[in-house]
């Protein structure tokens, strides 16, 4: 009860509400395994010192299921902590490690419409979710998800943890789309994974060691820093993200993934610019770091910072503009008889090369010169033909105080040779042809 002490559970012995085991003697398959219940404890979890086990996993099914759909094992209990230390509760859901369980849903008094949850573990391999009903999950303190567990939300719920840490050790959260995270701080380490994330804001620090990703538009808010690691991807089809402290990309990898066909333009960098034409990736951070193998990469991007350091990592829209027969400045290529001829090169600071005659096709102009010599905006246009590459993208890099780049460093809006990128052999809108192959990508727009 109230005012217990922390180590109110103690000694050894086991506590067990588990659920019951499916059938096997027949040999029937497809039996379902019994969920565990739900238990009040005092006091906090058992420690492996203390010999004293909890066991609230559900029973086995007949079968080890190999995805979610199949489950047939019974869905894990909970246990409630309700002097972890005193006076603050700590709700714990525990499957069976190495095995895929069934749904776990908070209900009760615990949920998003009556008293938060002051800390969550969800451990083991269960499956954690809300009904639809319940907007959110909210807890005063720490979300820990570990073990190979999930929590599952559906589309427009929350995760509400504004004075605590969200961490996901080899486990991950799913949404059907649109989901919100608050936290103070968040660490995803490398075997897991946060997906269909629309807005998330994290107070103070946020480390990206797996993957963080939506497959629409992100907003991501970092009161403190944000680092993403070797083996992290933070990525979204357009992502905004501020940083009020320093970026820090070691190794990692930041992306927009909107390709030049998704991309409207010009993009116009100066001071007075225009909100109108949004760019697919905007970054603003006190400090930038990108180092080692790290990463920026974007069709089109802002990027806003007092200072930017490039230790050997690289910023790029390297062959991610316009794709071939497309751009302002396209290459050209004639068809003829189902021979498709020799492309053209595409233009942008200078007109595209020329392309020669092939068998009874004739010759093509280069793509056209567009855009201005000051605060160029546009994506660089494909090459004529099938084969033709992409142009470059757009990268705006504003360091007010400093830029520096070492470590062969890179920023790069190259276009694509031709045969490099596009679609290969085969016509846009039409039948495969034979192909006297494409014309070069022109180079993007770099301020």
């Amino acid at each position: 009860g109230a005012g217990a002490a922390k180590d109110a559970l103690s000694g050894n012995g086991t506590i067990s509400a588990r659920g019951g085991n499916a059938d096997h003697s027949h040999g029937t398959k497809d039996l379902g395994g019994g969920a565990g219940g739900r238990m009040q404890l005092p006091g906090c979890p058992p420690t492996p010192a203390d010999n004293l086990i909890v066991k609230i996993a559900g029973g086995s099914s007949y079968d080890s299921p190999t995805t979610a759909s199949e489950c047939k094992n019974g869905g894990a209990g909970t246990v409630l902590y309700k002097d972890c230390p005193a006076g603050v509760s700590k709700l714990v859901t525990q499957g069976q490690k190495g095995s895929i369980s069934a749904t776990t849903y908070i209900t009760g008094v615990y949920n998003s419409q009556a008293r938060p949850i002051d800390s969550l573990e969800v451990r083991d391999g269960a499956r954690l979710s809300l009904r639809r009903e319940q907007h959110a999950l909210n807890v005063t303190g720490d979300i820990t998800v570990a073990d190979g567990s999930t929590i599952e939300l559906s589309s427009d719920q929350q995760i509400m943890a504004p004075g605590g840490q969200l961490s996901l050790q080899s486990s991950r959260i799913d949404a059907t789309d649109q989901l919100t995270i608050v936290a103070h701080s968040l660490d995803i380490d490398p075997l897991s994974s946060i997906d269909h994330v629309r807005n998330a804001t994290i107070h103070g620090d946020a480390h990206i060691h797996g993957r963080l990703f939506s497959e629409g538009d992100l907003q991501l808010r970092v009161g403190g820093t944000l680092t993403v690691s070797s083996l992290g991807l933070l990525a979204a089809q357009r992502l905004n993200a501020s940083v009020k402290g320093e970026l820090a990309i070691v190794g990692g990898k930041v992306q927009a993934v909107a390709t030049g066909e998704d991309v409207a333009y010009p993009f116009d960098c100066t001071e007075n610019a225009s909100a109108a034409v949004v760019y697919p990736l905007q970054l603003n951070a006190s400090r930038l770091t990108v180092r080692s193998s790290g990463a920026i990469a974007a069709a089109a991007m802002l990027i806003c910072t007092v200072n930017t350091s490039l230790d050997g990592g690289e910023v790029t829209a390297q062959e991610l503009g316009d794709l071939h027969d497309s751009g302002k400045g396209n290459g050209l290529v004639e068809s003829k008889d189902n021979v498709q001829g020799a492309g053209s090169g595409g233009g942008h600071g200078g007109v595209g090369g020329a392309s020669g005659l092939l068998g009874n096709t004739s010759g093509q102009p280069g793509g056209a010169a567009y855009d201005g010599g000051e605060c160029p905006g546009y994506l660089g246009s494909g090459g004529g033909g099938t084969q033709g590459g992409s142009g470059g993208g757009v990268i705006h890099l504003h360091a007010t105080k400093v830029l520096s780049m070492k470590g062969g460093a890179k920023v790069e809006a190259d276009g694509a040779a031709a045969g490099a990128s596009g679609l290969t052999a085969t016509a846009r809108n039409g039948p495969v042809m034979d192909s006297g192959g494409g014309g070069g990508g022109s180079g993007g727009s770099i301020v």
